[in-house]
């Protein structure tokens, strides 16, 4: 996996319109990184996703790895 529980992520709000991206003065969303998980589709191919948890106190499921961009790493 990408990212690791623990790490701030920025990303574009889920499911906006066009409409929605003109009007909405902050589009983007920082957040820390909760939970991971694979999803296996019968072709074999393999999804990541992440549950993140927003800075305003909202949570995202399922935000897929190729929407998130890292901002700061956790050290192991």
């Amino acid at each position: 996996m990408k990212f690791n529980i623990g790490d701030l992520v920025v990303f574009q709000k889920p499911h906006m319109s066009s409409y929605e991206w003109r009007r909405d003065p902050e589009p983007y969303v920082t957040a820390i990184v909760m939970e991971k998980s694979n999803h296996r589709r019968e072709n074999k191919t393999e999804y990541k996703f992440y549950n993140v948890h927003a800075a305003n106190g909202q949570k995202y499921w399922d935000i897929r790895e190729d929407r998130l961009a890292i901002l700061a790493a956790v050290k192991d």
